[in-house]
């Protein structure tokens, strides 16, 4: 029995020895690596026979995600009444601290003493100004001009969105309605970028 453990051991001694030798070289040549902090992971996907992959991220511990650009992140609408004759302005309130403004709709309607040769609407903030021509016609109560307009203007924290209605060739005889709609953007969860310049 003594012979079966010495031969044996003559073959497990060296190979434990080989298998330590081996971990103790890997160990040096390998990053070291921090329990509890972020490790580099690289995966390459060959372009010749790609391998089909997919993400997910777990109901029970999601990773945070977020997207500047969703439109129901912070959903927006405002309106305001404006009573003047010729020219009116609707300017609502400051954008609030930490946030930019995307406006994406404006809906309007004013009643009109007659027929209107063209109703101009100019909406914007800073320098960014929005002009159109809003449609009119005619019904049982009379002339009146009413739209709905898309756009896309932003409206950094501070600034106040306005708009103005210009009519030729008649006057408002009712109360402007206006509503603006659209969604605000909380930079300190998303970094708002600033907004490019124009090119020189």
């Amino acid at each position: 029995m003594n012979q079966c453990v010495l031969s044996v051991s003559r073959y497990l001694i060296p190979a434990f020895v080989t298998a330590c030798w081996a971990t103790a070289s890997l160990a040096q040549g390998a990053p070291p690596f921090v329990t509890g902090q972020p490790a580099q992971v690289t995966v390459t996907n060959p372009a010749t026979s790609p391998v089909p992959n997919k993400v997910v991220n777990p109901a029970t511990a999601p990773v945070i995600t977020s997207s500047i650009d969703n439109p129901a992140r912070i959903p927006y609408a405002a309106s305001g009444e404006a009573g003047c004759s010729i020219q009116c302005t609707i300017a609502f309130p400051a954008v609030p601290a930490g946030h930019r403004l995307v406006v994406q709709y404006l809906t309007g309607f004013v009643g009109l003493t007659s027929a209107p040769q063209s109703v101009l609407v100019a909406a914007g903030a800073d320098e960014q100004i929005s002009y159109f021509i809003a449609p009119s016609a005619i019904g049982n109560q009379g002339a009146f001009s009413a739209f709905v307009q898309p756009v896309l203007m932003y409206v950094n924290a501070g600034q106040t969105f306005g708009l103005s209605l210009q009519a030729t060739g008649t006057q408002f005889r009712t109360v402007m309605a206006i509503t603006v709609t659209g969604y605000l953007v909380d930079c300190a969860a998303n970094q708002c970028a600033p907004i490019a310049p124009p090119s020189q």
